[in-house]
């Protein structure tokens, strides 16, 4: 089991700045002017967490945000600022890793989150050991490897000369967010290149979480209908039938979901946005039915942890079940992420997010030649074969790359690479 540890109770009242939004394009403009407000909390992690007051929450959004976040909760918020999705950091024990039979990610999440600064000093060439890593971290690396052919039973190398390491470095990773023919995927793209600067972009970055931009919501036709929800805790099944009467939408769940716990309030907030505050809050896969009119929303209906980060589509959707650890979450994520060069705004961002239309010709040359390479792959989704740039959406994430693998001590050798987004 996961161990989820009690969260701090959120205190009320907390004064601050209100979040700050950027103009976007005109429908989005429409949406930053609504008085809508919501809170979505995943009230099976995040215990005992009080929802603020709609008036506290009108008034003062920016406040609520910083106060969630310094009870240690995790906080997504859509572009208005207004529309909060609320969880805790998921935790796997000491007991989970040692077994071995969690998901590859969740193994990786756990070797990261027990990092220590003393393990970063100890790094020859970015990678870690046998004699550095805990006993915990190792168990983790060992099954890993023993999955992949590249250790045997024992946990010795198939191939002789070479020994088992863990690397740890800080990267961006770009995904690309497109639309076509009613149909919406995120993919992360093998381009190693940094966010552009705001000297070369005409526009700034789209505010709001990149989970938003990611999404089938971002720039939907439907869900428009505003709904209200009374302050209180109900199952996702009793959520999402009171969005599905309030608009057209049919929402979709399956059990085991259908009975997570949410504790949420909201006020004249979009239907569409509300159901992505909820997707986010639960860290559970949705995604839009083909050719279905109205639409059908299904959630939790994928085919399990098995293809989680094996295609690189819509990896960006954190998800508490496989032990999901986000490197923002703690001191030594954080550590490492700030050992990079500082993005492309004045402020260290660990996420953003431009429309391809507003990036300079070279990004967009770049994005759409990597873009027909991934479509020309064996295991790529059939995708359009050209990116519309006013309806695709360019993320820039920063993430800790966890590497396990075989090599030798000239470095060469190879494994397996698993990037964890600061999300």
């Amino acid at each position: 089991m996961i161990d989820r540890r009690k969260a701090p109770r959120v205190a009320a009242g907390v004064i601050s700045a209100a979040l700050s939004g950027l103009l976007m394009a005109s429908a989005m403009a429409a949406l930053a002017e609504s008085p809508g407000v919501a809170v979505v909390i995943n009230a099976d992690l995040a215990l005992d967490v009080e929802l603020p007051g709609i008036e506290e929450l009108r008034a003062d959004p920016g406040g609520v945000v910083e106060a969630f976040r310094d009870a240690g909760l995790r906080v997504t918020v859509d572009p208005t600022g207004r529309c909060l999705a609320v969880t805790a950091p998921s935790r796997l024990s000491d007991e989970e890793l040692l077994t071995g039979e969690l998901p590859r990610v969740a193994l990786v999440a756990g070797i990261l989150e027990r990092t220590t600064s003393e393990q970063l000093a100890a790094r020859e060439m970015g990678y870690l050991g046998a004699e550095v890593l805990s006993e915990v971290q190792w168990a983790a690396a060992l099954r890993i490897a023993q999955r992949a052919g590249m250790v045997d039973e024992e946990g010795h190398p198939t191939r002789e000369g070479e020994r088992l390491r863990v690397g740890l470095w800080p990267t961006w990773v770009v995904h690309v967010s497109t639309r076509h023919d009613g149909r919406s995927s995120c993919h992360k793209l093998r381009l190693p290149i940094r966010p552009p600067t705001l000297c070369v972009v005409t526009q700034p970055p789209l505010s709001g979480s990149t989970l938003w931009w990611a999404s089938p919501y971002a720039e939907a036709s439907w869900g428009g209908e505003r709904v209200s929800v009374e302050a209180g805790t109900y199952t996702l099944d009793d959520l999402v039938a009171r969005l599905s009467k309030a608009s057209e939408v049919d929402i979709v769940t399956r059990a085991p979901a259908s009975g997570r716990r949410f504790s949420v309030i909201a006020a004249d907030v979009p239907v569409r946005t509300l159901l992505w505050a909820t997707e986010v809050a639960a860290g559970l896969p949705a995604h839009i039915a083909e050719d279905a009119e109205p639409p059908i929303v299904l959630i939790a209906s994928g085919g399990g942890p098995t293809g989680y980060y094996r295609l690189d589509i819509n990896v960006l959707n954190p998800i508490p079940g496989l032990g999901y650890w986000s490197p923002a979450d703690t001191p030594i994520g954080r550590e490492l992420l700030s050992s990079m060069p500082r993005g492309p705004t004045d402020k260290e961002l660990d996420q953003i997010c431009w429309r391809l239309a507003d990036l300079p010709l070279l990004y967009r040359n770049w994005i759409a030649e990597e873009w027909q390479r991934k479509q020309q792959l064996p295991y790529g989704e059939p995708g359009p074969h050209h990116l519309d740039p006013d309806h695709t959406f360019v993320l820039w994430v920063k993430a800790v790359l966890v590497s396990v693998g075989t090599y030798m001590r000239t470095g060469r050798g190879g494994g397996y690479r698993f990037d964890m987004p600061a999300l």
